[in-house]
């Protein structure tokens, strides 16, 4: 079920991407640090949309990277306590 409703996201998102492209052929001039570039603004929208995507993802990457080593300390510093405690056994001892 969360396959579909994936697919159904994803097929919503292209066609609402295709939709938006379509209208937006548009040529514009952006000035770029010493030069002038002319294309199409849906050009121009796609290339910010996928520059913030891969700045996200290398953000959000940086973040789990950091995370695991946290946790693998953590997991590390846990078994080394669990190994220098002895089980104390409360049941009463027989003779």
């Amino acid at each position: 079920m969360l396959m579909l409703i994936r697919a159904v996201i994803v097929v919503v998102a292209v066609a609402a991407g295709a939709a938006f492209a379509s209208t937006n052929f548009q040529v514009i001039t952006v000035n770029v640090l010493f030069t002038t570039v002319q294309a199409p603004l849906v050009l121009f929208i796609a290339s910010a949309f996928i520059v913030g995507l891969l700045l996200g993802l290398l953000a959000s990457g940086i973040r789990i990277l950091r995370l695991r080593e946290q946790l693998r300390r953590s997991r590390r510093d846990n078994a080394v306590s669990e190994t220098l405690e002895k089980p104390r056994s409360t049941a009463p001892k027989l003779r």
